[in-house]
């Protein structure tokens, strides 16, 4: 059966003395959290790991958390009920599920700070309602909170995702005109080998585009592999995950960071 990864004292206690030397040095250090697992596994005994996670994060306030997760329907019962303003919050979803992904994340109303990962890239997909939201609308029975894409609709009727409770749109408005960015950072990257997928440079320009419209900060990871051009040729790079900056296309060049 699947277990869990327990890790001892020690190692709990590094991310207190990185901790102590960024506060002594007036400098935030961003930490990168189970990049090989899943903070939110519902492995049986995760739960009281999570507990101790949520406190070291909230006693290393000069440290940002980066918590990556696949298992983003498990994050609205499992967040902690103070949520630290240096946990961050993200999905790595198929290309094809990234919008659903985000849109569910978006729902949870504890979190403030989140990013996505787009790798392998793929096709372009258009994040334009994914990087801002429409109307707030909150369930009257859990709490929840819901974003209207399209704007508030009287006669519209909405079925919360927690509950399955049935409540008009028109009794739980917060408000209209609602433009909280529903993620605060987006990671792309190309596909690369044994992976024979196709990245295109007009996928990551549009990504780019529309984050510099949205306000979002971007970070382009890798080019890939096998990354075709706009003149239609096929790239050459000496880096072999195709991550060295300087051999990429002029306008693939961006790697921003959130402001924390």
């Amino acid at each position: 059966s699947a277990s869990i990864l327990k890790f001892k004292k020690p190692h709990w206690n590094l991310p207190k003395k990185w901790n102590r030397l960024a506060a002594a040095t007036g400098r935030r250090f961003r930490i990168a959290c189970s990049v090989i697992g899943d903070v939110f596994t519902a492995i049986k005994g995760a739960r009281s790991e999570r507990e101790k996670l949520w406190k070291l994060i909230a006693q290393t306030p000069y440290l940002d958390w980066f918590v990556l997760t696949k298992n983003i329907t498990l994050t609205h019962n499992e967040l902690p009920f103070n949520m630290p303003d240096n946990l961050w919050i993200g999905v790595s979803p198929a290309v094809g599920s990234v919008r659903d992904y985000i849109n569910y994340m978006s729902e949870i109303s504890k979190l403030k700070k989140t990013f996505a990962i787009i790798e392998p890239l793929g096709r372009y997909v258009d994040l334009t309602n994914q990087l801002i939201g429409g109307s707030r609308i909150v369930c009257p029975q859990c709490g929840r909170l819901h974003i209207d894409e399209e704007g508030v609709d009287p006669h519209t009727q909405h079925t919360c995702h927690s509950c399955r409770h049935l409540f008009d749109s028109i009794t739980p408005i917060l408000g209209t005109g609602y433009d909280r960015q529903k993620i605060s950072w987006l990671i792309i990257g190309g596909a690369i080998k044994p992976h024979r997928q196709i990245e295109y440079q007009s996928a990551f320009e549009s990504y780019i585009q529309l984050c510099a419209r949205r306000n979002v900060p971007i970070y382009v990871s890798r080019a890939g592999t096998n990354l075709i051009k706009n003149n239609s040729t096929t790239a050459t790079f000496n880096h072999p995950l195709g991550a060295d900056m300087s051999e990429w296309p002029e306008l693939m060049r961006v790697r921003q960071f959130p402001t924390t």
